[in-house]
C-alpha cells in the first residue's frame, strides 16, 4: 500500500477546495452543511492519507475547517455599518450529549448592529428534571446547586421564547458546534439556522496552542471570575468577537 502523507498546507488548501465548491452566499454555513462539508472532506482525505492516524487526522480537520470558514466569513461581514442582527450565546448542560441531559443555564446577548452594541439580554437558569442522567462532572463545572436553582422555570417554560429571539440573526458561540448541536437538538425551529464561531477567529488570529476561552482570558488579562456561567462566557464570547472585528474593546458598561 502506498501512504501518502500531507503538510497541513496542502490539506487546507484541499479543504478550502472543497469548501469553496459549497459555499452559501453569505458565507455562514448552517450546521447541516457544516456537516456535509466535513464529511466531503473526510471522504477526500481519506483517499489522500492512508495510513495517518484518522482520529488526530480528523481533530486537526476540524481546526482546519474552522480557520477556512473564519478566513472566508471575514472577508464578507468586516463592515461593522452592516445592521445584521447577531446573537452571541452559551449555554450551561448537565451533560455533554443533547439527548442525555438538560440545558440549566442560558444568556443570549443580542445585537442589531453586528456587535456595536448589546441591544438586548436574555439570561436565565433553567431548572433540570432529570438530575439522575446528569454527569457529576458537568454539574461541578458549571457550578449547579439546588438552591441557586429552586426558583428557575423548567425548559419548557423558555424554549418558546428562546426560540423566538433566535428566529433572526447569526448565533455567534464559543466553540459553536455545542451550542448548535444542542439548540438544534432543544429548539427544532432553528435547525437551519446559521451558526458563527469565535473558535475560529482564535484559531486564526491569536498565537495559542487551544482557543478555549480560558486561554483567550489569559491572554487579554481579563477575568476568570464566572467562567462557566452564561452570562460570563456569552459577554466575553461577544468582547472577542468585537476586538476582532475591530481591533479595539468596545465601551464595557461599568
Amino acid at each position: 500500500m502506498t501512504v501518502v502523507f500531507m503538510s497541513l498546507s496542502i490539506v487546507k488548501s484541499l479543504c478550502s477546495m472543497v469548501l469553496s465548491l459549497q459555499l452559501q452566499t453569505e458565507c455562514l454555513a448552517t450546521s447541516i452543511v457544516y456537516r456535509s462539508r466535513y464529511k466531503t472532506c473526510i471522504h477526500f482525505l481519506n483517499i489522500f492519507c492512508t495510513g495517518q492516524n484518522t482520529v488526530q487526522l480528523q481533530s486537526i480537520l476540524v481546526k482546519i475547517l474552522y480557520s477556512v470558514s473564519c478566513d472566508l466569513t471575514l472577508e464578507t461581514c468586516m463592515d461593522l455599518n452592516d445592521p445584521r442582527t447577531i446573537h452571541f450565546v452559551d449555554i450551561e448542560t448537565t451533560h455533554l450529549e443533547p439527548s442525555v441531559g438538560e440545558i440549566i443555564e442560558i444568556c443570549i446577548l443580542t445585537s442589531k448592529d453586528w456587535g456595536k452594541t448589546i441591544y438586548d439580554v436574555y439570561h436565565t437558569r433553567v431548572k433540570p428534571v432529570r438530575l439522575e442522567s446528569a454527569s457529576a462532572a458537568a454539574l461541578n463545572i458549571n457550578g449547579y446547586n439546588d438552591a441557586d436553582w429552586s426558583d428557575a422555570p423548567v425548559w419548557s417554560d423558555v424554549v418558546a421564547d428562546v426560540s423566538k429571539i433566535l428566529s433572526d440573526g447569526i448565533i455567534c458561540a464559543h466553540n459553536a458546534i455545542f451550542e448548535s448541536k444542542w439548540l438544534t437538538h432543544h429548539c427544532t425551529d432553528i435547525l437551519t439556522h446559521r451558526f458563527m464561531c469565535t473558535m475560529t477567529l482564535a484559531y486564526t488570529y491569536l498565537p495559542l496552542r487551544t482557543a478555549s476561552m480560558s486561554a483567550i482570558r489569559d491572554y487579554y488579562n481579563w477575568s476568570h471570575d464566572d467562567a462557566h456561567t452564561a452570562y460570563a462566557d456569552a459577554y466575553d464570547c461577544y468582547l472577542f468577537f468585537v476586538i476582532c472585528m475591530t481591533d479595539v474593546l468596545p465601551d464595557v458598561p461599568s
